[in-house]
């Protein structure tokens, strides 16, 4: 199982997740150190997923075979997002999954955002597998006609469902002290931003430590797109998604992929909320 939190600010999105996986059905943690957030080194965008880890033998390595695939087919994440539907249409048999899609797409000289989260969910039971995958999140069109600079806004997806009363309640008091203390002539920091992020997913980490719930844990995943032609872009004068990165062990007895693209699938933040282990 997975937790995985999105968010988009003016400026830049901030993807986080956790790296433990449940494989066969097993009740205990199979696997500490998965990755669940890929980059899709050739557009400006990123890719992660919550539930069923075993499509073709392993979703990490099916995503990364996706990606490999559409490299030079897709110029933006729409069009990634349009044909990976393609690919979903050719899964067979897989339970509950579900994947964001996240970053920015250049039009008429500006970047605007872009985010899709496709699901296999269940009309009514999104717990449980349906028959077909569909995007079950707001139409671009229908997010940025409300878009609002001044707020962050938080996608959050995985297991186990109770833990969206923490995750709702958080974004209820965001939203308040948003309104009461933002000033307008401020934007949001991604590097503030992104510890936001991980330190929320560290409080679920830790309440399901508490409870012995093994789910959801190991390290935090997380990752920064942002706009190029954004002040913060210009300030920094820098990528801000090629941070330094902690390199997460991959599945035992999975092939090396022959990527024709040239930049790192994995050029991903990590770290442990617990430290050491």
């Amino acid at each position: 199982m997975t937790l995985i939190i999105t968010c988009l600010t003016a400026d830049c999105i901030v993807s986080v997740t956790d790296s433990a996986l449940i494989i066969d059905g097993n009740k205990k943690r199979s696997i500490d150190n998965a990755t669940k957030l890929i980059r899709i080194p050739y557009i400006n965008s990123m890719i992660s997923y919550y539930g069923d880890a075993e499509i073709n033998g392993s979703t990490e390595y099916w995503i990364k075979r996706v990606v490999d695939t559409l490299y030079g087919k897709v110029s933006n994440v729409s069009e990634f997002s349009k044909m990976f539907e393609n690919e979903l249409k050719k899964i067979v048999g897989c339970d509950r999954v579900g994947f964001h899609i996240s970053g920015f797409v250049e039009e008429n000289g500006s970047e605007k955002h872009f985010f899709a989260h496709w699901s296999n969910e269940k009309e009514g039971e999104p717990d449980e597998a349906g028959d077909c995958f569909k995007v079950v999140s707001p139409t671009m069109e229908e997010f940025l006609k409300k878009f609002n600079y001044k707020y962050l806004y938080l996608f959050f997806n995985g297991d186990h469902e109770t833990f969206n009363t923490i995750f709702n309640n958080y974004k209820k008091a965001l939203t308040e002290l948003e309104s009461n203390l933002k000033k307008d002539n401020n934007y949001y920091n991604p590097h503030k931003v992104k510890r936001l992020l991980e330190g929320l997913m560290t409080l679920i980490i830790s309440t399901c430590e508490l409870l012995d719930h093994e789910h959801i844990g190991g390290n935090i995943q997380s990752n920064i797109l942002i706009k190029r032609n954004s002040k913060i872009f210009r300030e920094e004068n820098q990528e801000i998604s090629s941070l330094k990165t902690i390199p997460i062990t991959e599945i035992q007895n999975q092939p090396q992929l022959n990527l024709t693209s040239t930049a790192s699938y994995t050029d991903i933040g990590s770290f442990s909320p617990g430290g050491q282990r």
